[in-house]
């Protein structure tokens, strides 16, 4: 944590840093091109060349700083901890990537001078050394947690990535496709909690070594792990992302790809209150694997699963959806289509309510934006949300609103929206009154804020 000098001096610059974040980033990658250029080269050509990393690492140095600066602040009023979730987009900036910790340290040193050169005069030596502790903090920290992660995840020290067999490969639907995987060294498959993911290795033509995160779309059942990849398509001019164009063209039953340990904190409540899935586009990889454990271990618990999706032809696991739900008792399928394939195109939202228990291949559904006001959820229910960041933000809010507790809404953030995570967590919530809080059992005031303005989702 920073101490308390520090800290006051990062509170009051905090604005100033953000008004010149632009500035700070083209300057840090001016540097990484011309000092660093392999561990440049680290990051995701795709979402460097669409600017999406680029907004991303100072996203999460200003999470971090205020992070910081709200805990040395509680503890200086002798209040309790602050929580200290800054880590999370900070892990995830740097683990997408790919960079080894020396990159890490690099990049850190790298972004220290950019920093100084880019703020100029309007930063004095005290400011650049206080803000220097952000940037090491940040750096280290990252480290220390991903290191942390490993070493609980049961993975023998000296083993870190691991060669899987690729069993079967199924086409799901456009640009969306699941690999069966065992060991390929014969071994045994590790346990893992349902809704954790793995880390995917590759190496391309080119030789650049690249890895992404893709979550075990199956339950552990110890023959085997499914992930489940939808390609990348670049859009304005943006390159495909690397590796799912990769997986998706190259990858055949019989090739083997390098799987780290299973990993990921956002997991199953595994107790019998009723679940909801709310998922959107390749989101439906996470309600996957948290349906499919639900329908082998807790066939009487009650779930309702939400997705929304651009249009039919590219709603991905479906038959998986809908086997798992056969072996429910109590199961509620809601589906929303941005837009209708041809054959259903004589559909209307009036003749299709959304809510049905056949399988989702059947289903009638609604055209449009999910409306949280249409679905029957009880202020008991466990949540889990994956999906675009702005959809997330939307449904949650929408869902506090309701009256749900804050608590009770679990959600998986993965890709470049991860590195923004902060907006999502600071997103609105309700206007300021009293609520009962089920979980603490005690009343608690919720802070109103102002609503994110990004509408958009992207798919």
């Amino acid at each position: 944590m920073l101490p308390a000098y520090a800290a006051d001096i990062v509170r009051a610059t905090i604005p100033m840093v953000a008004e010149h974040h632009t500035e700070i980033t083209k300057k840090y990658y001016e540097l990484m091109a011309t000092r660093h250029p392999v561990t440049l080269r680290a990051f995701d050509h795709g979402l460097h060349a669409a600017a999406v990393d680029r907004e991303a690492m100072m996203s999460a140095v200003l999470h971090f700083a205020r992070v910081q600066v709200d805990a040395v602040a509680a503890a200086a009023a002798g209040g309790p901890p602050v929580p200290m979730p800054g880590l999370s987009p900070v892990v995830a900036f740097y683990r997408a990537s790919g960079m080894t910790p020396d990159q890490v340290l690099i990049s850190a040193r790298v972004l220290s001078r950019a920093f100084t050169q880019a703020l100029g005069d309007r930063a004095t030596p005290e400011i650049v050394r206080q803000w220097d502790q952000v940037l090491w903090l940040f750096a280290t920290s990252s480290i220390a947690d991903d290191v942390m992660r490993y070493q609980h995840s049961g993975v023998p020290d000296d083993v870190v990535w691991r060669p899987w067999s690729v069993m079967r490969r199924d086409e799901q639907v456009v640009d969306t496709v699941s690999f069966t995987l065992q060991p390929a060294d014969g071994g045994s498959v590790p346990g893992f909690a349902p809704g954790q993911y793995t880390a995917v290795g590759v190496t391309l033509p080119d030789g650049a070594r690249r890895l992404r995160h893709y979550t075990l779309t199956r339950a552990p059942d110890g023959d085997g792990v499914r992930i489940t990849v939808r390609r990348l398509r670049g859009e304005n001019g943006a390159p495909d992302g690397e590796v799912s164009s990769y997986l998706h063209d190259s990858v055949a039953v019989g090739d083997v790809l390098d799987l780290g340990p299973f990993v990921g904190d956002v997991t199953l409540d595994t107790s019998m209150v009723p679940l909801i899935l709310i998922s959107a586009g390749v989101g439906i990889t996470y309600t996957a694997a948290l349906l499919d454990h639900v329908a082998r271990n807790q066939p009487d618990r009650p779930v309702i699963s939400v997705h929304a999706d651009r249009s039919p032809g590219s709603h991905a696991l479906m038959s998986e959806i809908a086997s798992g739900a056969a072996l429910l008792t109590s199961f509620r399928q809601f589906t929303w289509y941005e837009e209708p394939d041809p054959d259903s195109a004589e559909d209307s939202p009036e003749d299709s309510p959304g809510d049905t228990a056949k399988a989702p291949e059947q289903a009638q559904h609604r055209f449009g934006r999910v409306r949280v006001d249409d679905l029957p959820v009880t202020l008991t229910a466990q949540i889990y949300l994956c999906g675009p960041l702005a959809f997330m933000n939307e449904i949650r809010t929408g869902l506090i609103r309701m009256g749900h507790n804050p608590h009770r809404i679990h959600y998986e953030i993965f890709g470049p929206d991860q590195w923004a995570r902060h907006r999502f967590e600071e997103a609105p919530l309700i206007p300021e009154q009293h609520r009962h809080d089920s979980q603490e059992g005690k009343t608690a005031a919720v802070k109103s804020s102002e609503p994110i303005p990004d509408p958009a989702w992207s798919w």
